[in-house]
């Protein structure tokens, strides 16, 4: 596994608030420039939306909080109707609104509750897409897990396909791409 190093190390002995400030904000600076990590999961989540709706011409949800990655990447696949929506605010939204919905990372970081599955399901039209990235490891989920496994045995929606992509650029981290359609 790749990894990024922080170069400089202080051992700070000074009790000069502004000698302290300097030194963290130094820190802090060259952390920053070595963590610029390169997300990959949203493109490859636009890659196979592109592969199921060539047309184009789709209402879109992309939900959760890494919206704005997303959301340029499906602009650049050439998708322009695209609404975002932050997590915990699905059960305002009308039933069947949405061709496609994308939501990346958001169940890993538990941003969303697994309930929120059937929600967006929900709002999902009959043969609609829904495109979830889920993260290998200790980052995952099983309450997810077994709330997908529950939707797909009730017929909300169905398994299309499920793809192993990395999820960083510069690293070996793996994430899930489920593909599910609603039923």
């Amino acid at each position: 596994m790749k990894s990024k190093t922080i170069t400089e190390s202080f051992v700070i002995t000074t009790t000069d608030i502004a000698e302290l400030r300097r030194r963290y904000d130094k820190i802090l600076e060259n952390a920053h420039s070595n963590l610029q990590w390169e997300y990959l999961a949203h493109e490859s989540a636009a890659r196979k939306l592109w592969r199921h709706f060539p047309e184009k011409d789709v209402c879109i949800l992309c939900y959760g909080n890494d919206n704005e990655s997303t959301q340029k990447a499906l602009a650049d696949k050439g998708f322009t109707v695209i609404d975002k929506l932050p997590p915990h605010e699905l059960p305002a939204m009308g039933s069947s609104t949405y061709d496609a919905i994308i939501s990346v990372g958001t169940f890993v970081k538990r941003e969303a509750s697994p309930n929120d599955l059937a929600e967006l399901a929900r709002i999902t039209k009959p043969e609609g897409m829904i495109l979830l990235s889920l993260r290998y490891g200790e980052h995952r989920n099983p309450l997810i897990d077994q709330e997908m496994e529950r939707l797909a045995n009730a017929g909300i929606w169905k398994v299309v396909e499920v793809f192993g992509e990395h999820y960083l650029k510069d690293g070996e981290n793996l994430c899930k791409l489920y593909i599910l359609q609603s039923q």
